[in-house]
């Protein structure tokens, strides 16, 4: 997975970069809306973390470019200072959870994928513990200032990240 994290703030923009790099993806940076741009354009990204207060072109005018551009679309994750600023303690389970949903980028993961990619055939879950599991995950990432439907059930198939805020 290759990540563009796009922030104005040299000392968050390190720290995404270390967690992104920490979680094994690669990743590059933009300090601004249009170096970003330009990188967009040079590379297809499967992932970018943009703050919406960027100078030269704010992050919501380079989600509608991007958009507008067609072709290979990212996932797109709004940073806002308070998302930003916070350490979200999450447990390994959901990290795993997280990082499916990611992957997946907006499209639905089903139960079994999600199960598969969380827990291995000996540490086997009891039937509701992936709900569990989601909903802490969602009161987690709640609290840290995403949407409380970032992470949305599609009933009967599993679960992805809602469109219209990972867009």
């Amino acid at each position: 997975m290759k990540v563009l994290v796009v922030e104005d703030d040299p000392l968050i923009q390190a720290s995404l970069r270390e967690l992104v790099e920490a979680w094994g993806y690669a990743c590059d940076e933009a300090g601004d809306g249009e170096v970003a741009w330009e990188l967009l354009q040079a590379c297809p990204y499967d992932l970018v973390l943009l703050d919406l207060h960027l100078p030269r072109l704010d992050g919501l005018a380079l989600c509608r470019r991007l958009r507008q551009r067609g072709g290979h679309q990212p996932l797109v994750l709004m940073l806002t200072a308070r998302f930003a600023e916070r350490d979200i303690p999450l447990t390994a389970t959901e990290h795993r959870l997280l990082e499916a949903l990611l992957e997946a980028a907006g499209a639905t993961c089903s139960k079994e994928r999600l199960l598969q990619a969380c827990w291995n055939w000996s540490d086997a879950p009891v039937a509701d513990s992936l709900k569990t599991h989601i909903k802490n995950l969602r009161a987690k990432l709640s609290v840290a200032g995403a949407p409380p439907d970032l992470v949305e059930t599609v009933y009967g198939v599993g679960f992805r990240l809602h469109p219209d805020h990972a867009a």
